[in-house]
């Protein structure tokens, strides 16, 4: 790493924002658009479950979990190189941004070559075309890899916030308006391209002018050398989302995989998502303090523990409102879903220890050990879906999956922490603790979700909510008792710093 210059003595009084300031902004951006955009997405789901069918949704996953089979040549994964790289180097961008392009055609033929047989694999006639239609869309989605890994670069997360949000509201709202109109499994698939093309324009217009000069594939394999292992990475990580996907539709029928893929869309938004998000903010950030492990080790438990404490009380209304939230906004049709949201959020309360180990990994170039946690993770939920679905239905699928995932999340954490600290039972103490706080916030809701459950649908949900809140401030005070006397301190001291300014 480069040595920074001393500040010019004229300009010593001038505020500093640290890295960890930014990073801190950076995630509350996130946490703002991501809101909003959860709020668009729980509109979208309704609007679906009332248009689409379970088959239809059945469909689209299945199509999504093919597509992910190809993810492996996906240019997607060349933005790690964008961002590590020190210079703005015009040459090296230009070849990165051909080669996302090249692979991530690559992977739209593959996906449209394995559309020809998919109709008689998954017995689903109606299934080759939705694959192909999203064999097409592919290619877009690699355009904006440079231009967002520039932004990405330059810390710049408040603009790359507002750019997901509009995103997800071309995509889910794309969905629904064409769901009403009668599309089916591809109203799902058109959104994307219209949003993969508004990300590339307003990323190029946010990163500034680069001029690409012409392709050079003989530069392409040193390119692809550091990011070898980032796209096996990729490639586990799309097996985990849509692998389960995939075996459900072989070992039962696109009814099932529906309902399994629905639950699992409803319970991810407002934890997987997110954390997704947080962790390329979090992956910059904790990069430029790998001179210091010692620095990053402590900001690697801060972030475990803020995530879990802030997701924590989300995943546990989602557990005890699927019930009553499902049957007062979705279509009757769904509740045999309503087990998948359950144990999947379930499963959800730990995320935020995978992210923020992930983001470690990435952070100081463990790509193998990352590679190595990533096809573990993929391995384990694909094995516990096949054994839900040998079993039984999407609730039994949902339980196999949910636990897994429970405590895979705590065994990658555990194998990121080890790379900074030998002591295991420190990680258990400093980044795992928190997840004790589901414990009294599900008592509390479990308790009052049943003392009111004769109650209008709409007063249960808020009075639950109500209770969950109350509870969390306790369970804050209990695990994390110097937590809120930090960030007040910290928001007093900004409240000052933007007083003086």
């Amino acid at each position: 790493m480069s040595a920074v210059a001393p500040a010019s003595p004229a300009l010593s009084s001038a505020p500093v924002v640290s890295i960890g300031t930014r990073a801190a902004q950076g995630a509350v951006w996130t946490i703002i658009f991501s809101g909003l955009n959860k709020v668009v997405a729980l509109a979208s789901q309704i609007a679906l479950a009332w248009f689409l069918l379970p088959k239809e949704m059945g469909l689209f996953a299945t199509a999504m979990s093919v597509a992910s089979v190809a993810s492996i040549f996906s240019g997607g994964n060349l933005r790690s190189v964008v961002i590590q790289e020190e210079q703005k180097n015009p040459v090296i961008l230009s070849q990165v941004f051909w080669l996302a392009l090249v692979l991530s055609a690559m992977a739209g033929i593959l996906v449209a070559v394995f559309g020809t047989v998919s109709g008689g694999l998954f017995r689903e006639p109606q299934l080759a075309p939705v694959i192909f239609l999203l064999a097409l869309v592919l290619p877009f989605m690699a355009l904006p890899t440079v231009y967002s890994a520039l932004l990405y670069r330059d810390l710049r997360f408040r603009t790359i916030a507002r750019i997901q949000f509009i995103e997800g509201l071309i995509r889910n709202g794309g969905a629904a308006v064409l769901a009403a109109c009668g599309f089916g499994a591809y109203s799902l698939i058109l959104p994307m391209l219209g949003s993969a093309i508004f990300a590339w324009v307003s990323c190029r217009f946010a990163a500034g002018k680069l001029t690409l000069t012409p392709p050079r594939p003989r530069t392409w394999p040193a390119l692809l050398g550091p990011a070898g292992w980032l796209i096996a990475v990729s490639l586990f990580a799309a097996l985990q989302t849509y692998g389960a996907s995939f075996v459900i539709g072989l070992k039962q029928n696109s009814t099932v995989t529906g309902f399994y893929y629905w639950g699992c869309s409803l319970s991810s938004q407002a934890t997987f998502v997110l954390a997704v998000n947080l962790q390329n903010i979090f992956f910059p950030a904790l990069s430029k303090w790998n001179h210091d492990p010692s620095l990053q080790r402590e900001k690697f438990i801060q972030i475990c523990r803020v995530l879990l404490l802030s997701l924590v009380p989300v995943t546990v209304l989602q557990i005890v409102l699927a019930k009553p939230a499902i049957e007062f906004l979705f279509h009757e049709r769904w509740l045999p879903a309503i087990p998948v949201v359950q144990w999947l959020s379930f499963g959800m309360l730990t995320q935020p220890i995978a992210v923020a180990a992930n983001a470690l990994l990435l952070a100081r170039g463990k790509f193998k050990i990352l590679a190595i946690t990533a096809s573990a993770m993929a391995a384990a939920t694909i094995a516990a879906a096949v054994a839900g679905a040998s079993l039984g239905d999407q609730s039994q699928i949902a339980r196999w999956t949910g636990t897994t995932l429970f405590l895979m999340n705590i065994v990658v954490g555990w194998v990121a922490f080890r790379q900074l600290d030998q002591q295991s039972n420190s990680y258990f103490r400093a980044a795992v603790f928190p997840v004790a706080a589901a414990v009294p916030l599900g008592t509390a809701a479990w308790a009052c979700a049943n003392l009111i459950k004769q109650w209008p649908a709409p007063v249960c949900i808020a009075a639950t909510a109500v209770v969950v809140l109350a509870a969390y401030i306790l369970a804050v005070k209990l695990c994390v008792p110097a937590l809120i006397p930090e960030l007040m301190a910290k928001l007093k001291l900004r409240s000052l710093l933007a007083g003086n300014a």
